[in-house]
């Protein structure tokens, strides 16, 4: 039986065999003697994508040939002939000057293909937190050529200056449009300092949808440069409550319970509550302070890591005794003071590996 054309894959022949149409942008041909040139060349020049998706498609599901079941085979480039027809099959087409140069000319700054992949990087900075400079690494923009080499990747200087905003505008109204249908939000905020010794503050905002989903869009993370004092907290938080609409929506503020931040809530006359898993982190850190003996316990374990941490010598030696056993080395954790739950997680990390850890600091003479 004659081998059926790839192209085939992609258009609809009519019902007096006279005209193929494209199922991916309906454009129509004529077809004479149902020749494949004119079709082949469509899906090369103008969805070459789609046509090399199914070439693979088509060989990961061909059958192997047995002796009373022939392979079926597909011919990506050919002309399926007619009564008459003595045309080779295996002909191949030369592409135009015209597809020449669109297949390289890069995308007008205005098109809709390029504001699209602009938008589709904006989105990898901003889902996946990647920092503005990707766009500039060799790496990254050595796989975007590869996979479209007509697009030229945004810059930098448009990601920060235009892009951005303009994306953090949309989110922001898309979030005060759904708050104005809210009757009741309550807020959590934290002060916090970035490794820059930058001060911050964060507001979240949570409450319940008109479809019982429950929300909680960060509604602002912001440096006024400014000490933390409760006179500037309750600025901040007044700004950002009246910024997105919601004076007379906040039922409850939810923060730690540093002095500052809740002299600053009861500035603004709103219902303050501690946060329960802060005060309990509290609870528990002055009772480990409190008891002398699981002090000290917790000392010597912090310093063990410390050590560990610090000696590529003595880590090497623990991941020997480990590969002797055939097992993987455990990561041992360090204590953080303003962390919630390190201290427990510090001294189960250190109590599975107990004994090959003694056995690396007896053999090193730190015991």
């Amino acid at each position: 039986m004659p081998a059926k054309a790839l192209c085939w894959k992609f258009m609809i022949l009519s019902s007096d065999k006279k005209k193929a149409e494209c199922t991916i942008c309906k454009h129509q041909f004529s077809v004479s003697h149902r020749s494949t040139t004119n079709l082949n060349r469509h899906l090369e020049t103008k969805h070459p994508f789609e046509l090399e998706a199914e070439k693979e498609k088509c060989l990961s599901a061909k059958p192997s040939a047995t002796p009373d079941q022939p392979a079926l085979v597909f011919q990506p480039i050919a002309e399926i002939p007619g009564p008459s027809t003595s045309t080779s099959s295996s002909q191949k087409i030369q592409p135009t000057m015209v597809e020449t140069l669109e297949r390289i000319t890069k995308y007008k700054v205005g098109s809709s293909k390029k504001r699209h992949l602009d938008e589709r990087v904006l989105d990898l900075v901003v889902m996946d937190m990647q920092p503005l400079s990707v766009v500039e690494d060799r790496g990254f923009r050595r796989l975007v050529e590869a996979l479209d080499p007509r697009y030229d990747i945004v810059s930098r200087k448009r990601l920060s200056s235009q892009l951005l905003p303009e994306k953090y505008n949309s989110m922001k109204t898309r979030v005060i449009e759904e708050l104005r249908s809210v009757a009741h939000v309550s807020l959590t905020t934290d002060c916090w300092t970035s490794r820059a010794n930058e001060a911050y503050t964060t507001i979240t905002c949570h409450y319940i949808n008109d479809d019982w989903e429950l929300r909680a869009p960060v509604l602002l993370t912001r440096s006024e440069g400014k000490r933390h004092t409760s006179e500037n907290l309750a600025s901040e938080l007044r700004s950002a409550i009246e910024e997105f609409y919601i004076s007379d929506k906040v039922t409850t503020i939810v923060t730690d319970n540093a002095r500052n931040i809740v002299n600053a809530v009861e500035a603004l006359n709103i219902r303050h509550v501690p946060c329960f898993a802060h005060t309990l982190n509290l609870i528990i850190k002055h009772a480990v302070i409190d008891v002398a003996e699981v002090a000290a316990v917790v000392k010597k374990i912090k310093a063990i890591i410390t050590f560990f941490h610090s000696s590529t010598v003595a880590t090497n030696s623990l991941r020997d005794i480990f590969s002797g056993k055939n097992e993987a080395m455990r990561k041992m954790k360090q204590d953080v003071e303003t962390r919630w739950n390190s201290t427990y997680e510090m001294m189960e990390s250190y109590l599975s590996q107990h004994e090959e850890v003694t056995t690396v600091l007896c053999l090193s003479g730190e015991t």
